[in-house]
């Protein structure tokens, strides 16, 4: 394997074996998660995604588990809402479900991660107001102990992908995390944005179009990105099952990895992003490089850490197998 395949890859899946297509029951996805940690390419996975509804059987099958890893990692995504008072209702029901959680457990659990959809009706209106409320509202929130998650990923509601609705969220996501550099909370970093890539239906896979935009503008912000969804494959594909293209991983991360560090238009992100070649997507021992554009293993480390973090995924089996039959893991 060669060295640069490692920072690229390292932590890069987020378990999602609740969520479709797979859709698995909660005992099931924790036993799936426990065993991929067995992998030698467990190297590569992340935390385990649950939704706050959950979250206290999560725990108690942690606690009866001898061998549950310790952390135990965990992403949080938080229930949808419609307006403020449901929006901070959801947030505080969260605070309490992850206080909960770790009053009833001697087990070392770190829900590090909280992902939540911001109400449609704020990103519709012409003032931004509510919107920088909400968010505030949640960071704060969130900044009040350290055993709270110290990182929130905000994401636009739907598959209708408005790119103004995501310029809109991305710019309020800005204006706070500038706000938090003079006002430093000691147990929050800065929030990001979550970019939706699929799905079990075509019209739930955005256009390149949108992606490449997103991720251009989510950079010249200065937000940090995951993604979710319809990334299973690591190469864009036509996929039957859907009846559409599929988004690959090695282009949306290769895509946005060149995007921080080259700042590439959005016309060289789109023929990153639509690239079907798997050959083109090169692993060199000092960098990852894509037809000649490059980004050294020193910078990997760097954007992976702090702006291009991970994916959703309801398999690790898939990416895994797809990537070995590219020969990039043995």
């Amino acid at each position: 394997m060669k060295t640069s395949l490692r920072p690229f890859l390292s932590n890069i899946v987020d378990y999602a074996g609740l969520y479709p297509p797979s859709e698995l029951p909660l005992e099931e996805a924790f036993k799936k998660y426990l065993s991929h940690i067995e992998q030698k390419e467990a190297w590569m996975l992340s935390k385990f995604v649950v939704g706050t509804g959950l979250l206290k059987d999560l725990i108690t099958l942690i606690d009866a588990e001898p061998e549950s890893p310790s952390p135990f990692k965990i992403t949080l995504v938080g229930a949808a809402s419609d307006d403020v008072d449901g929006f901070k209702k959801v947030i505080d029901n969260t605070v309490d479900a992850i206080k909960n959680a770790h009053a009833s457990t001697t087990k070392r659990v770190r829900i590090s991660t909280l992902e939540i959809k911001i109400p449609l009706a704020f990103l519709q209106k012409e003032s931004s107001s509510e919107l920088q409320l909400a968010i505030e509202y949640a960071v704060q929130s969130m900044a009040k102990s350290e055993k709270l998650p110290y990182q929130i990923f905000f994401e636009v509601p739907g598959f209708d992908f408005d790119m103004k609705y995501a310029k809109e969220l991305v710019q309020s996501i800005h204006t706070h995390n500038e706000w938090l550099e003079s006002n430093e909370k000691e147990n929050y970093c800065f929030s990001g944005f979550k970019i939706r890539c699929g799905g079990v239906e075509a019209f739930q896979f955005p256009p390149t179009e949108y992606l490449a935009q997103a991720i251009t503008f989510s950079r010249e912000q200065a937000v940090p990105l995951k993604f979710t969804a319809g990334l299973h494959h690591p190469v864009r594909h036509f996929n039957d099952s859907v009846q559409t293209k599929m988004h690959g991983f090695l282009n949306v991360f290769g895509a946005s990895l060149l995007s921080y560090s080259k700042k590439l238009s959005e016309s060289e992100l789109l023929e990153i992003l639509n690239d079907e070649t798997a050959s083109n997507f090169s692993f060199e021992e000092s960098e990852f490089s894509w037809k000649g554009q490059s980004v050294s293993f020193e910078e990997l480390h760097m954007l992976r850490d702090l702006s291009v973090t991970s994916f959703g995924s309801c398999s690790f089996d898939e990416p895994v197998e797809d990537l070995q039959h590219l020969d990039l893991i043995a």
